[in-house]
């Protein structure tokens, strides 16, 4: 997801992992796999509506991630919007805790492995055991 820190997951961010599990490319795939309206998706992507209970458990059953997670990430984008910091900040330390578990390692969160040294050509091994003959 290219995140920086600990930034807010807002719904649009859970709507471009959904797609990323599906397979499709844009929202109407997520939409119709979900069978949700496109109006209902749209406004999820434009952060003028937030996932209900019953959606959050749809999300959080898709990606494979534990529902409190997602809506920690829910509760805490409303109260950042709302303006009340001191609760979003509380919703951001439950979704950081949350985060820290192995179940709830987002695809785009996820370490990436350590490159491997790079291997000599064969050209270079064949002259470094002349070499050495």
């Amino acid at each position: 997801m290219g995140r920086k820190g600990n930034a807010m997951i807002k719904t649009a961010d859970f709507l471009d992992l959904l797609q990323i599990f599906y397979g499709v490319t844009s929202d109407y795939g997520v939409a119709r796999r979900l069978s949700w309206s496109d109006a209902t998706v749209a406004n999820y992507r434009h952060n003028r509506a937030f996932f209900s209970a019953q959606r959050i458990a749809q999300v959080s059953g898709a990606l494979h991630i534990e529902p409190e997670f997602v809506g920690a990430c829910m509760h805490e984008v409303k109260a950042a919007r709302a303006g009340d910091l001191a609760t979003a900040r509380i919703w951001r330390d439950a979704r950081i805790r949350l985060g820290r578990r192995k179940e709830n390692t987002l695809p785009g969160k996820r370490r990436a492995a350590k490159p491997r040294a790079a291997r000599p050509a064969r050209a270079t091994l064949a002259k470094n055991q002349q070499a050495a003959a």
